[in-house]
């Protein structure tokens, strides 16, 4: 993932790396948190980053997984609050997702932490689906445009 990251962004320095939240059932069932793991591996590469687990989800919600398309879109602006807004204002953010599937879930992040304060904030995953191409427009259009 070290390798990775210079090769997708090659000038590119982060102050802050936030692994996107599991959310309290998943992590109960699946007792690790795969975001977390994987920002720690990418702070490897980024000695200067700080790995903080800044978001946290603010109300209970189904596994993405066993959601429609549909529902992932609604109430993405709710989705995550900040804890500890101060770590993350005026500084440049590196995101970890583990699957980008329509993008909900980094859509809704990443409006949290714009909200918040941060600076710049690029995302990198370990995988996406083929249906992300077809969700992207919609999702920008929706996270500018509507009251959600």
């Amino acid at each position: 993932m070290g390798q990775a990251l210079s090769d997708l962004f090659p000038s590119r320095a982060w102050d802050v790396i936030v692994p996107i939240p599991s959310s309290p059932e998943t992590l109960k069932k699946r007792h690790f948190h795969p975001c977390y793991e994987m920002a720690q591996l990418v702070q490897r590469a980024l000695p200067d980053s700080t790995v903080s687990h800044t978001l946290k989800h603010n109300r209970h919600r189904s596994a993405q997984a066993r959601r429609t398309h549909e529902e992932r879109l609604r109430g993405l602006r709710t989705l995550f609050d900040i804890f500890k807004p101060k770590r993350i204002r005026g500084k440049n953010i590196l995101l970890i997702e583990d699957v980008i599937t329509t993008g909900a879930t980094i859509c809704a992040a990443t409006h949290t932490l714009r909200h918040a304060g941060a600076r710049d904030i690029d995302v990198l995953a370990l995988a996406q689906a083929r249906v992300w191409t077809r969700f992207r427009g919609r999702l920008f259009k929706l996270m500018t445009t509507s009251g959600h």
